[in-house]
């Protein structure tokens, strides 16, 4: 077991740390159904190898103690599922919500696989403002 758990790290690394954690609330923002996905660049002394960094958040209004604990192995084999399409360098966090402990795990793969790709995608947009149409003029 601790053979295929090292194998899977090697493809993406966890956030150990609170400060991580906290960076990530002024990045990118994903809402899905059962999830919430933060997205940011990592700091360049953490993103040596280029790999993705996952960190998943279960709040105490989710479930009790045995909930939290069970969504939090669900979301780490989803993510093992899902890491390919993560953006490198990058750090996502997932955020829980009450339906990731009931929804079936192929479609929590399928959401985290989608916000994975949607932060992909606006990524590569232009920065807000940058060609768009301002508007009508504020007095």
């Amino acid at each position: 077991m601790t053979a295929d758990r090292d194998k899977l790290d090697r493809r993406f690394g966890w956030l150990r740390r609170r400060g991580e954690f906290v960076a990530l609330r002024k990045g990118q923002r994903v809402a899905l159904r059962d999830m919430v996905l933060l997205c940011g660049r990592s700091p360049s002394t953490a993103a040596k190898d280029g790999l993705p960094r996952f960190g998943i958040t279960v709040t105490r209004q989710i479930a009790n103690a045995v909930g939290r604990n069970r969504i939090r192995r669900r979301l780490r084999n989803v993510i093992a599922s899902a890491a390919q399409k993560a953006r490198t360098g990058h750090d996502h966090v997932v955020l829980a919500r009450s339906g990731a402990l009931s929804a079936r795990f192929d479609e929590l793969v399928e959401q985290l696989a989608a916000g994975l790709d949607r932060t992909a995608l606006s990524g590569k947009r232009r920065e807000p403002g940058v060609g768009t149409n301002p508007g009508r003029p504020r007095n």
